[in-house]
């Protein structure tokens, strides 16, 4: 009941985000998966300082079990937890690092599936916080991302997960310097904002983000204007 009136308070329940995740560390499935509940319940990774909080979960083995759980298993009612519910509990397993790479099998399954696109970026924040090598996956986020039949945001996510899970691959940056010239705004966007990752020169990347300062779309000028934040000083 507690961790119900937690998450429905939201970000006011910030301040007792630490005792939630202890309570997820220490591995009591009856404590812990409530607990979890109402940290994705209050979008505690929206905090400023959720990576200090994150590191709470650091190395925690027993806390992979009800992260787990939050992503694959079921409530009371034997329903599928909520999409906030399951990126929470992705999130945490990359919290946790290496130790939880035994759940790796899992999250690859998951982002096989079109269904769960909608949880592809935790997903894959899941996989590098771990540091689970998965090679089977890169074929299948460069069709993504080069099929103009997905949906926009389907293709940047394959865009970041590209560099996030194989920055050194030797056909990436050909592949997003295609991308900069997608009929997606998003896509653009996206491509832009790896290639600097990557290390690309500004001249490369600051016409495309600039351009689409300019777009019709609030949420494209809003994307543009975070890949600007991410250049810094060079922007």
């Amino acid at each position: 009941v507690a961790a119900g009136r937690f998450a429905a308070l939201g970000t006011n329940a910030w301040r007792v985000a630490p005792a939630l995740l202890d309570a997820v560390a220490r591995g009591d499935m009856s404590i812990g998966v409530p607990a979890a509940r109402a940290l994705a319940g209050m979008n505690i990774d929206q905090a400023p300082h959720w990576e200090r909080l994150a590191g709470r979960l650091a190395g925690q083995t027993r806390a992979v079990r009800v992260l787990e759980w939050l992503v694959r298993g079921s409530d009371e009612w034997r329903r599928p937890y909520s999409l906030a519910n399951r990126r929470f509990g992705l999130l945490g397993l990359g919290a946790v690092g290496p130790a939880a790479k035994p759940t790796a099998p899992m999250v690859v399954e998951l982002l096989k599936s079109r269904d769960d696109s909608g949880l592809w970026p935790a997903a894959v924040s899941a996989l590098v916080g771990m540091k689970a090598d998965t090679p089977e996956l890169l074929s299948g986020f460069k069709r993504v991302l080069q099929n103009p039949e997905e949906w926009p945001t389907t293709r940047a996510c394959a865009a970041d997960a590209l560099t996030a899970l194989a920055p050194g691959d030797p056909n990436l940056r050909p592949l997003l310097d295609s991308a900069l010239r997608d009929t997606s705004g998003l896509v653009r966007a996206a491509a832009a904002r790896n290639l600097w990752k990557l290390h690309v020169s500004p001249a490369v990347v600051l016409p495309v983000l600039t351009a689409l300062l300019d777009h019709k779309l609030v949420s494209i000028r809003t994307v543009a204007l975070d890949g600007l934040a991410q250049m810094g000083a060079a922007a």
